[in-house]
């Protein structure tokens, strides 16, 4: 029974993890970059540490009292009904307290994730080539400083507007002046988003965060650069063979264990 037990919480702890390194070699080996808003891409580290979440925390908590620690491992959960109450009531708050933290840890890293998109299978070059194309098609520029891009509205091109000769209606008037100050007011871009960018090229991964999270800035850049992204061709990235490989290996386990589990079974005719 203690062994049945043991290999059950291993397998619990096994199998997310396998299944999370399947969909990164998935993502890693398709013909176009991926995007994901970065609270996604956290609900997959989330899936992958769930049997240690759900399972190992609990496990660990239980392993702390002797008594249940016995209880469990022989499989004598009835020795657990003649303790007293408080005994009761006070492992009870332990564990709540245990899953009130995961519950509201998890809750408050997705929404600081808020602020991050993630790119799979690009190169900081891909990035840049697809950001001219969207930011063209929303009316913006960017500027690249250090590890950092500018996305701003307004530029040079404006000043044509005030650029003009004599007017047609009315040739006998002069051009229209423009003022310094005008000029300046025409000609100052204004910000509209600051994003920093963290490259992984070993593993083609590429993160922004950006500083203002949830801004209609970032939805719709995220939105039109995910298009962009999927009209690129990149060439087969190495990771995704060595995640396919880890994911394998760890799947072979859990399946190796369960027939072992299985086949020693006393039950079994």
């Amino acid at each position: 029974m203690a062994t049945s037990t043991f290999v059950l919480g291993f397998l619990l702890l096994l199998l997310p993890l396998a299944v999370y390194l399947a969909s990164l070699a998935y993502v890693n080996g398709r013909p176009h970059p991926t995007l994901v808003p970065g609270p996604w891409d956290f609900a997959g580290v989330l899936l992958a540490l769930s049997g240690f979440l759900l399972v190992g925390g609990p496990a660990a908590l239980a392993g702390l009292n002797d008594q249940w620690r016995f209880a469990v491992v022989h499989g004598r959960l009835r020795l657990l009904n003649g303790l007293g109450l408080g005994w009761w009531l006070m492992w009870t708050a332990i564990w709540g307290v245990y899953f009130a933290g995961v519950c509201g840890g998890a809750a408050w890293l997705l929404w600081r994730r808020r602020a991050y998109t993630v790119i799979y299978n690009s190169e900081p070059a891909v990035l840049f080539r697809c950001l001219d194309r969207v930011c063209e098609s929303l009316g913006l520029t960017w500027v690249r400083q250090g590890q950092h891009l500018v996305l701003q509205s307004g530029s040079e091109s404006s000043l044509q507007a005030l650029e003009v000769g004599p007017s047609e209606s009315a040739p006998e008037e002069g051009p229209i002046t423009v003022t310094p100050l005008q000029a300046v007011a025409v000609l100052k871009p204004t910000v509209r988003a600051v994003v920093e960018i963290d490259s992984f090229p070993l593993m083609r991964h590429l993160t922004l965060r950006w500083t203002e999270p949830g801004s209609g800035v970032q939805r719709d850049v995220e939105a039109a650069l995910a298009e962009a992204l999927r009209e690129v061709i990149v060439g087969p990235n190495p990771t995704a063979h060595w995640l396919l490989v880890l994911s394998g290996s760890f799947l072979l386990v859990v399946i190796g264990a369960l027939a072992a589990l299985i086949w020693s079974d006393p039950s079994r005719p």
